[in-house]
C-alpha cells in the first residue's frame, strides 16, 4: 500500500512538474538529429466500481506525447514515437470506456530514393472496442492488441515499380457480461506493381493472408467456434486505348484458400477470366461487350465470404461448378433529358451436376428534370426478363424516383429504388430488393437548426423462404446557437456472417449453404440520445445514452443480449491549461446462461491536462 501511494505521489508529482515546464525552440542532437516533441499531460483522481469488481479509487495521471524527428535529411531517415497513457473519454477525446494505454511508433528510410522502406509498430493495452451487429449497435469489448508493419519499394527508373508490404497484428478481447475472450491473429503480405508498355496499361496484385480466429461463444448459446485460414489471390489487369474514343480491358484473377473451422478442413480455388470492349460510336452511345469465365462458382462465392471475414466457408454446387457469360450494356441520351440503358446477358453455367444456359435482359429508362422553382427530380423504370432452356422463367419491375425540393421552407430530400428478378450468382436464382432514404431540413429562425432523416432497405431470394434481410433506422437533430440535441433509432433482421470482428451482412445473396457455425439469424435493434454544448467560450458539455437489444439464432441454438451505455464529459479549457471531469455507465447481459446477472461497470474522473510544446 505505501509503495502504490508513494509512486502515485511520485507521478503526481512529475506530471505537476511537467505543468510548468516552458516551451522551448526544435532540440537538435549533436550536428545531424533534429526532433520535435510535443503533447498533453493530466492529473487527477478516478475511480471505478461495478458488480464483478470491487470499488476502486487513486490519483490518477493521463497525458500523450508526439515525438518526430530526422536523422541527416527528412528523406534519409525519419522516425515518430506517439506514447498514450490513460486516456479514455472521460479525461480526453479518446473513444474508449476504460483507461487505455497505447504506443505507436515508426521510421521511413532512404524515402527520396528509388528504394524507400518503413517499418511501425503499435500496442495497446486495454482499450474498449465493438463487436459488431449490422446495422445496430453492438457489444462492447475491452482488450489488446499489437501491430507490426514493414515495407519496402523499388521505383527504378525504366522499370516496372514494385511494393511490398508485410503486416502482422494479434488482438484478443472480452465481452463485458461474458466470460468467453475472442482471439484474432493475422499475417498480410502483398506485392503490387504498374507499368505503361506499348500503350498497355498494366497492374498486377498478389495477396497472402493468413488469419487464425476464435469468435466469443455467447453468439451461438456457448458454443465455441474457432478457426484458422490461409488465402492467396492474384489479380492482372491490362488496358490500351482503342479507336472510337474506347478501350479494351483483359483481367485475370486466380484465388485459393485452405482452412480449419472447428476441426473441419476445406478448400476452395477459383480462375477468372474477364475480356471488355468499350466504344462510343455516337456521342450519345456508350456500348460495352464482354465475356467472363469463372471455373469454380463454389471457390468464387468462397473466396467473397473470405473477403468479408468468413473462416473457412464452405460452400458447394457440385462437383465441375463453372460459368461462361457473354454480354453486352449499353447507353444511350435520348433526348435532353431522357436515356436509357439496356444490358443482354447469356450464361451457360454447370451447378449442382446439370447444365444450364440463361438469358437476361433489362431494359431501363431514365427521366431527369431540373428547375429552380420545382427543384430536382429523376424517374427510372425499366424490366428485367429472364428465360432458360427449360422456357420463361420471368419478368420483374426495376423502378425508382429521386427528389430534392424546397417546399415550405423545409429542404426536402427522398429516394427510393425496387428491383424484380436481379441475377446472381447462380444462374436459376434471382433476388429482389427495395431500399428508400428521406430527409428534411429547415432553419427555423436566425439560430434554430433541425434536421432529419429515415431510411430503410429489404432484400432476399425471390423464390427461397427465409433468405430475406430488412433494416430500418431514423435520425433526427436539433441545433440551438452552441447547443445540439440528436437521437437515433435502428433496427435490422436477417441473415448475417460471423467474422472476427463481429456479425457483418452476407456479401453475395446466394441460398444459405454455409453451416449452422457461419451464418446466423440476427434480430437486433437499438436507440441513443446525445447532447452537445458549450454554455461559454472554452467550456465544452457533451452527454450520450444508448440502448441495445438484439439475439442471434441456429437451427438448434439461441442467444440473447441487452446493453445500455451513458457517458458524460465535461472541459473547461484557459490558455494550455483544461480542466474537466467525466463519468461511463456501462450495462450489457450476454443470455448464454439462464439467469446470469448483467454486468455493471462504472467510472469517473476529474483533474486537470496542460497542453506544451517541449521542443
Amino acid at each position: 500500500m505505501r509503495s502504490h501511494t508513494y509512486n502515485s505521489c511520485l507521478w503526481t508529482g512529475l506530471a505537476l512538474l511537467l505543468l510548468t515546464v516552458p516551451a522551448t525552440a526544435q532540440m537538435k542532437v549533436g550536428d545531424n538529429v533534429s526532433m520535435n516533441l510535443n503533447g498533453t499531460v493530466g492529473v487527477g483522481y478516478d475511480g471505478n466500481f461495478g458488480n464483478t469488481q470491487l470499488s476502486d479509487h487513486s490519483s490518477a495521471v493521463n497525458g500523450d506525447l508526439n515525438l518526430n524527428g530526422f536523422y541527416y535529411n527528412p528523406n534519409f531517415l525519419n522516425f515518430y514515437i506517439r506514447p498514450i497513457y490513460n486516456r479514455s473519454q472521460e479525461n480526453s477525446g479518446s473513444q474508449s470506456l476504460t483507461n487505455s494505454t497505447n504506443v505507436s511508433a515508426g521510421a521511413g528510410i532512404f524515402s527520396g530514393s528509388h528504394f524507400p522502406g518503413s517499418i511501425s509498430y503499435g500496442k495497446t493495452i486495454d482499450s474498449t472496442g465493438n463487436f459488431g451487429l449490422p446495422d445496430v449497435q453492438g457489444f462492447t469489448t475491452h482488450g489488446n492488441s499489437t501491430q507490426f508493419g514493414i515495407g519496402w519499394a523499388e521505383l527504378m527508373p525504366n522499370l516496372p515499380p514494385v511494393t511490398a508490404q508485410y503486416s502482422q497484428t494479434t488482438s484478443s478481447a472480452t465481452v463485458f457480461g461474458s466470460s468467453d475472450n475472442e482471439h484474432a491473429d493475422s499475417k498480410n503480405f502483398n506485392l503490387t506493381s504498374n507499368y505503361m508498355l506499348r500503350g498497355w496499361l498494366m497492374s498486377a496484385r498478389f495477396n497472402d493472408v493468413y488469419t487464425k480466429t476464435q469468435f466469443p461463444s455467447f453468439l451461438t448459446a456457448g458454443e465455441f467456434n474457432t478457426g484458422d485460414e490461409n488465402s492467396k489471390t492474384f489479380f492482372y489487369n491490362t488496358t490500351h486505348k482503342l479507336p472510337l474514343r474506347g478501350s479494351v480491358a483483359l483481367n485475370y484473377a486466380y484465388g485459393n484458400f485452405h482452412g480449419d473451422g472447428n476441426g473441419t478442413d476445406t478448400t476452395g480455388s477459383n480462375n477468372s477470366v474477364t475480356g471488355n470492349v468499350s466504344l462510343i460510336p455516337w456521342a450519345r452511345l456508350t456500348t460495352n461487350f464482354g465475356v467472363q469465365y469463372d471455373s469454380s462458382l463454389s471457390g468464387m462465392v468462397e473466396q467473397q465470404l473470405v473477403a468479408a471475414g468468413g473462416i473457412a466457408p464452405q460452400v458447394n454446387f457440385g462437383s465441375n461448378d463453372h460459368a461462361v457469360s457473354i454480354y453486352n450494356f449499353d447507353t444511350l441520351q435520348i433526348v435532353k433529358n431522357v436515356s436509357g440503358t439496356f444490358n443482354f446477358n447469356h450464361t451457360d453455367e454447370t451447378a449442382y451436376g446439370k447444365s444450364l444456359s440463361v438469358n437476361h435482359f433489362s431494359g431501363i429508362i431514365n427521366f431527369h428534370f431540373e428547375k429552380p422553382l420545382w427543384g430536382a427530380f429523376t424517374f427510372y423504370a425499366g424490366v428485367n426478363d429472364q428465360s432458360s432452356d427449360a422456357g420463361h422463367q420471368g419478368t420483374g419491375l426495376v423502378a425508382g424516383a429521386n427528389f430534392d425540393k424546397r417546399l415550405g421552407g423545409i429542404e426536402w430530400g427522398a429516394a427510393f429504388s425496387y428491383a424484380q428478378d436481379v441475377q446472381t450468382v447462380l444462374a436459376t436464382e434471382v433476388t429482389s430488393n427495395y431500399s428508400y432514404l428521406a430527409n428534411a431540413r429547415k432553419r427555423m429562425s436566425r439560430h434554430w437548426m433541425w434536421n432529419s432523416n429515415f431510411h430503410g432497405f429489404k432484400t432476399g431470394i425471390s423464390a427461397v423462404t427465409g433468405t430475406s434481410s430488412h433494416s430500418e433506422g431514423f435520425g433526427t437533430n436539433l441545433t440551438y446557437r452552441s447547443y445540439a440535441f440528436g437521437g437515433t433509432y435502428n433496427q435490422s433482421y436477417g441473415t448475417a456472417l460471423l467474422t472476427a470482428g463481429g456479425l457483418v451482412p452476407t456479401p453475395t445473396p446466394i441460398t444459405p449453404v454455409l453451416g449452422a457455425d457461419q451464418y446466423l439469424l440476427v434480430n437486433g435493434s437499438s436507440y441513443s440520445f446525445n447532447v452537445t454544448a458549450n454554455p461559454i467560450h472554452r467550456w465544452s458539455v457533451s452527454t450520450a445514452y444508448s440502448r441495445a437489444l438484439s439475439d442471434t439464432k441456429t437451427p438448434t441454438l439461441y442467444s440473447a443480449a441487452s446493453s445500455k451505455v451513458f457517458t458524460a464529459f465535461t472541459q473547461v479549457q484557459f490558455r494550455k491549461v483544461s480542466a474537466g471531469g467525466g463519468y461511463t455507465y456501462l450495462m450489457q447481459g450476454i443470455g448464454v446462461t439462464p439467469g446470469s446477472p448483467p454486468i455493471n461497470f462504472s467510472s469517473f474522473y476529474v483533474g486537470i491536462q496542460r497542453w506544451f510544446n517541449g521542443f
